[in-house]
């Protein structure tokens, strides 16, 4: 139980990163190509995908990922969510990741409408039982 909450907070961290905050300056009238990944990850989503060092893993359950427009988040491990809250912010491609086990920091490989894909190292402390982990998340 303990290995699928850090899989399933690594996978809400990897969401996290696909966001950006920074938004440069627009004139108006004028468009920009610069996804605002930020916006696009606020919601709440099911992981339907996980790949641990390159291997694919089962998700085991239901993990949904819940991201508040305010820089908090929360895991329900199986309707568990219970110590599984987080704070969120994302630079560039960068998403960043802050809870009760450490900060992680994520790079977001991809994001649409419906789903997400994050990829980078697990939490500090759970390199052994982790390493590198790739997310895969749905839009509920």
């Amino acid at each position: 139980m303990k290995k699928l909450f850090y899989l399933a907070f690594c996978l809400v961290a990897m969401v996290v990163s696909f966001t950006s905050c920074n938004k440069e300056k627009q004139e108006p009238g004028t468009q920009t190509n610069e996804t605002d990944y930020s916006k696009m990850i606020v919601g709440k989503w099911n992981v339907d995908g996980l790949k641990i060092n390159g291997e694919v893993a089962q998700v085991q359950g239901v993990i949904q990922i819940t991201i508040n427009e305010d820089g908090t988040g929360i895991v329900s491990d199986n309707g568990v969510t219970e110590n599984n809250d987080f704070t969120w912010n994302v630079k560039g491609d960068k998403l960043t990741i802050v809870h009760r086990h450490g900060e992680g920091v994520f790079t977001i490989i991809k994001i649409t409408a419906n789903d997400c894909t994050f990829t980078g190292k697990s939490f500090p402390g759970q390199e052994a039982e982790l390493g590198e982990v790739e997310v895969h998340i749905t839009r509920i």
